[in-house]
């Protein structure tokens, strides 16, 4: 994202945010959009806001508005995955996800919702390669350990779980 957005504003929503104060949140954020209208910033943490509120819809719509005006950052594209999953547009996610990770091949979250997805498809190698990629990148990565291990434990690989 571009560094137009000023630190005040971005505090300022994200105390809002932090706070559940959502409504003012948004109108922050709709201040910076009509102040830095090319800015992918303001369209990026409102998409947040939407999403935390429970309003994936407008999360996904303001996300994607962030995408347009900077379609190379993998926070974008990573959120854009993740809302996309809560949808069941696990097609869609994956591709956002690749596409993260293809800008930052060390993004734990996302090889680790990869690894989610293939997962759910079936494809367990595919799944396993992502969760070890995602611990390499972050070897503590909680969501990684908890996915590889109920992995492990549903292939009865108990000892390589405790490991």
């Amino acid at each position: 994202m571009t560094e137009s957005m000023d630190d005040t504003t971005r505090s300022t929503i994200a105390e809002h945010m932090d706070a559940g104060r959502f409504d003012e949140a948004i109108a922050a954020c709709e201040q910076a959009i009509h102040a830095q209208p090319d800015d992918a910033e303001p369209h990026y943490l409102r998409g947040l806001c939407e999403e935390q509120r429970g309003d994936t819809a407008a999360a996904l719509k303001h996300l994607n508005q962030a995408l347009e005006h900077n379609g190379y950052h993998p926070s974008i594209r990573f959120e854009v995955g993740r809302v996309l999953i809560k949808e069941g547009e696990h097609d869609s996610a994956s591709r956002h996800l690749r596409r993260c990770v293809e800008l930052d091949p060390n993004h734990a979250g996302a090889w680790t919702l990869l690894a989610r997805l293939h997962l759910r498809a079936g494809r367990r190698d595919d799944a396993l390669a992502g969760l070890k990629t995602a611990l390499r990148a972050e070897e503590d990565h909680v969501p990684a350990l908890i996915t590889l291990a109920t992995m492990l434990l549903e292939r009865g690989e108990l000892e390589e779980a405790r490991a």
